[in-house]
């Protein structure tokens, strides 16, 4: 369901490296459809402060204790992580990836604004947000 907040045990990144992460769902897939994602961080590494959209760089930030995070928490959406409805469940029956929580329906809707507004996303992507 669009705004559901995941956490994802041991992700592997591209290099390799794992980490348990949290992922939000951008969509709300059909049956054969992907279920699309993005990954946040509570880390500010120089990026902006103000919470809110910052399209231009593929960021949303959300304050500490507004949604379901405790702290700041910035919600990148430079790329898209997609799952296919089989591998979804099956990381699910595994215990890989667990539902925490889910944004408020101003905050989801006012992040896939803010993910439209971004030159970054191919075309591809948006039609499945």
């Amino acid at each position: 369901m669009k705004g559901t907040i995941l956490l994802y045990y041991s992700f592997i990144f591209d290099d390799g490296f794992t980490k348990d992460k949290y992922f939000i769902i951008l969509n709300n897939p059909g049956p054969d459809e992907l279920i699309v994602t993005c990954i946040t961080t509570s880390q500010p590494n120089d990026r902006p402060d103000r919470d809110g959209c910052h399209h231009k760089d593929n960021l949303y930030v959300l304050n500490a204790n507004y949604d379901y995070f405790s702290k700041k928490t910035w919600i990148q959406f430079y790329r898209v992580f997609k799952f296919g409805q089989a591998r979804f469940k099956k990381l699910i029956q595994n215990g890989d990836v667990e539902e925490k929580g889910i944004l408020r329906p101003k905050t989801i809707k006012a992040l896939i604004n803010c993910i439209k507004l971004s030159e970054d996303i191919p075309y591809y992507d948006l039609q499945l947000i």
